[in-house]
């Protein structure tokens, strides 16, 4: 088996012999007249027109085939339903992926290369874009000023890896590794690019036809050697596995004949090769086992620490989960699968402390406030919540940003309400000021210095002969117009109830 892949940025490349290009070695081998057929997906961008965006990825093929002094050509023959990526299925595809992007959220879009040999032909390169995280466009005559990336763009820069080609430390080039929204110029070759493919195709250098062709070249590094300057021996191929080159050779996927350090990594057409490292695949948590301490969860689910139960779970599907899990609601307005039984109802509601587990209601998260403590512990107390609608909330709420993005109603810090003998409320947002009871009760012997709170007080009433205080606490003059209820005091003189006495 004769097969690598390449990604967007290459590693221990060879750099071309005039100017700034880098080439890894590998390149198509075209006869005269020929070229290399690639066909681009049904589906496209949901960014733009089906027809604009096709014009927009066949204006990156033909930047690289339109170079007069190269006889590298790509030809488009036509849409397909295959949207696979490195498959190594003969066809070279160009397909987009709106849904999901397993690679890093910043790549715009990702090529990969397959070639070996003992010409180092490429056989087979298929490049994806990034639609989950980026939005696109076609600007057709100028460079766009709406934050959109321009599709001709970045598909000229992909193709160039497809043609064997890594980055370019020339600026302006249409390899340089970066690009900026509504940025055309990538589409058009720079004087580098253009060396490059002269270079490495020059008009006049296509492979021979079978009689023609030269005896193949003897290679001398062994396994696990490596193959970016040299051929591998007979029988085996270079690999690049998306941080090295190196020798390798074919196996079945599951057994253990690469030896030691390296283990067979499946390749899509059902075959394998020898690759560096442990078997991502092996020892991986399904759902609901038991996952970290170095075990990670199958693809497409998450470990979670669930109230020091750690296990694997995934997101909620049109908000259902399996038999014992429900489903329950994230900060950041995505759902998963926890473990449990209870419905709805059993969790807390708004405004109420989040469960052990840090679950809520359906339709409700989590949050930890800084403001919402326990008053006798000091300790934060979480509490369910929403986010903002439309940044409204309900009453005794309000709407505020969460870091780094969303927005969540937050619980208005309040006395709320208390009873005679109760300690005095401590504005958090203001723990310099006088601490109050709520509307219908006052503080009293409360102590600031230094503008801190250092004795919160309690909270009592204001009493006359008619407005009497409760049982166990007696009205003490305070003016000659009103008094205030005291813990283990008679009524003053003034101050004898008359009135009823309240419970």
């Amino acid at each position: 088996m004769k097969r690598l892949f390449c990604a967007v940025a290459l590693s221990m490349l060879l750099a071309g012999p005039a100017g700034a290009y880098v080439w890894n070695n590998a390149k198509w081998g075209i006869g005269q007249g020929d070229s290399v057929p690639y066909v681009v997906s049904e589906v496209l961008s949901q960014d733009m027109p089906d027809g604009d965006c096709l014009e927009a990825v066949q204006l990156g093929y033909d930047a690289w085939t339109a170079v007069s002094c190269s006889y590298m050509a790509w030809q488009y023959a036509g849409r397909t339903a295959n949207t696979a990526w490195g498959a190594g299925d003969g066809e070279n595809v160009a397909s987009w992926r709106e849904d999901f992007w397993d690679d890093s959220p910043v790549a715009l879009a990702i090529a990969s290369t397959i070639w070996g040999g003992v010409n180092n032909f490429l056989s087979d390169t298929d490049i994806k874009f990034n639609g989950f995280h980026h939005t696109w466009a076609y600007f057709r005559m100028a460079p766009g000023g709406d934050g959109r990336t321009d599709v001709s763009s970045v598909a000229a820069h992909e193709v160039g890896h497809c043609n064997g080609f890594g980055h370019s430390d020339v600026p302006g080039a249409t390899m340089w590794p970066s690009t900026g929204p509504g940025d055309i110029s990538g589409r058009t070759l720079s004087a580098d690019d253009i060396q490059a493919v002269c270079d490495v195709y020059p008009s006049g250098g296509e492979v021979p036809p079978p009689d023609m062709e030269p005896p193949p070249p003897i290679g001398n590094v062994e396994f696990g050697g490596d193959c970016s300057m040299e051929r591998c021996v007979e029988g085996l191929f270079c690999l690049n596995d998306g941080r090295d080159l190196y020798c390798s050779r074919p196996c079945e996927p599951g057994d253990d004949t690469c030896g030691d350090g390296y283990y067979c990594a499946f390749l899509a057409d059902g075959g394998g090769a020898c690759a560096r490292g442990q078997d991502p695949g092996r020892n991986q948590a399904g759902f609901g086992e038991e996952c970290g301490n170095g075990l990670q969860c199958q693809s497409g689910l998450v470990c979670v620490n669930d109230d020091g139960r750690i296990y694997c779970t995934g997101p909620c599907l049109n908000d259902m989960c399996p038999n014992g899990y429900l489903c329950a609601e994230l900060q950041n307005g995505e759902s998963i699968c926890a473990r449990g039984d209870g419905a709805p109802g059993d969790l807390p509601g708004a405004g109420q402390p989040c469960n052990d587990r840090g679950l809520c209601a359906r339709g409700l998260f989590c949050i930890r406030d800084p403001l919402n403590v326990d008053e006798q512990t000091g300790e934060l107390v979480p509490y369910c919540t929403a986010a903002c609608d439309n940044g409204m909330c309900d009453e005794g709420f309000r709407c505020i940003d969460l870091q780094p993005d969303g927005t969540a109603c937050q619980l208005i810090p309040s006395a709320g309400s208390r009873a005679l003998g109760d300690p005095c409320w401590v504005n958090p947002e203001a723990p310099f000021s006088r601490p109050s009871c709520g509307d219908d009760l006052v503080c009293t012997d409360y102590v600031i210095e230094d503008q801190v709170v250092v004795e919160k007080g309690f909270c009592t009433a204001n009493c006359s002969p008619d407005d009497c205080c409760p049982e166990g606490w007696g009205c003490a003059e305070l003016t000659p117009v009103f008094g205030q209820c005291r813990p283990d005091v008679e009524d003053s003189p003034r101050f004898r109830c008359q009135g009823g006495m309240p419970p």
